[in-house]
């Protein structure tokens, strides 16, 4: 299989809205300090949100499984997809 070019890795990383992606999820995301979006892990169960968007960086973490990344990153975890299902389709 061909390569996807680094160039198109790097602008789906900085160009897809990792936060309305997320979202689009049914997560609800609320502000949480001055830049960053808290809400529920889709990764864990949990009452005290501790999922956390970084629009300015388009990052994302979660604290209670230690997973995150980039917008492929949550595809991969969020849909249990391998890395190039996740940045192609």
């Amino acid at each position: 299989m061909a390569k996807i070019p680094d160039d198109d890795l790097d602008g789906m990383k900085k160009n897809i809205d990792l936060a309305a992606l997320v979202r689009s999820k049914g997560i609800e995301l609320k502000p949480h300090g001055s830049k960053d979006l808290v809400g529920l892990s889709p990764f864990s169960e949990e009452k005290t949100p501790s999922f956390i968007v970084s629009p300015h960086k388009n990052l994302w973490h979660c604290m209670s499984s230690g997973k995150g990344g980039s917008v492929i990153d949550f595809v991969m975890q969020y849909d249990g997809v391998l890395f190039r299902h996740a940045a192609c389709c």
